[in-house]
């Protein structure tokens, strides 16, 4: 009964945490006032049609028009679309690592995150500011997805046994896949014209929800038939994301 009602304590600390932000965001968006003074500039007819390109309808047809006009840019934007599928496991951790044989509790699931951010701002700083310059960026993406379809299909062999294992592969995933997001993002805005920045950021943008939203879908169904599954569908998505990448010509503005 005690171990019952210390799992109960841990699950509802996080449910609690988890509200709490969320009340917390929508009462400072409710209290704080607008950054930019004035009215409204756009009217209600105005917002529905922003809803309206902002839908998978919309985005998949700019996508088709891009692939026309710019094959190179369209080539950056499916690997994108593909990345960030192929991540969507990040969402899925607290589940595994909680019902998977490791059983860790809340303490022990804080401690991976911390690890996992501490981790990850000595590797990107590390890797920006040092190594960027010295490589070149697009063969570099190429290894650390090839890397990367390995690592994802790790967790769900070694992840959930080992708690040791589970952070040799968190530091290998911190040095090849999370790395990916922001280099193919930086490929973006740099093929980006002054003029169609905002355009091209807002497909970027609505891709990567889209894709976020694919993932979530993917880890929830397939973790209730086995807790490794997910992590067989994101290896794949990574793989894919390295078979595409090998396609990918980057546009004359990155090179």
């Amino acid at each position: 009964r005690l171990a019952s009602a210390l799992e109960w304590d841990d699950t509802r600390s996080l449910v609690f945490t988890g509200l709490g932000f969320a009340a917390l965001n929508v009462a400072l968006s409710i209290l704080l006032p607008e950054t930019r003074r004035g009215d409204n500039p756009h009217g209600r007819v105005e917002l529905l049609q922003i809803c309206r390109e902002a839908s998978p309808v919309r985005l998949a047809h700019q996508l088709l028009t891009l692939r026309r006009t710019r094959p190179r840019l369209f080539g950056v934007l499916a690997l994108q679309s593909l990345v960030t599928l192929s991540i969507g496991y990040y969402n899925y951790f607290v589940i595994f690592a909680a019902e998977s044989p490791i059983k860790l509790d809340s303490q022990g699931i804080a401690l991976i995150f911390l690890y996992f951010a501490l981790l990850g701002v000595v590797a990107n700083t590390f890797f920006f500011a040092k190594v960027l310059s010295r490589v070149p960026a697009l063969p570099t993406i190429r290894v650390m997805l090839f890397i990367g379809t390995f690592v994802v299909l790790a967790y769900g062999i070694w992840g959930g046994h080992s708690v040791v294992a589970l952070y040799a592969i968190l530091t290998v995933d911190m040095l090849t896949v999370s790395l990916v997001p922001a280099l193919v993002e930086g490929f973006i805005g740099k093929a980006a014209d002054e003029s169609e920045r905002g355009e091209l950021f807002g497909i970027s943008q609505g891709i990567a929800a889209l894709m976020q939203v694919i993932a979530a879908i993917v880890a929830t169904a397939l973790s209730t038939i086995d807790l490794r599954l997910p992590f067989v569908a994101f290896g794949i998505a990574t793989g894919l994301a390295f078979v595409w990448s090998l396609r990918v010509t980057l546009p004359k503005a990155v090179l």
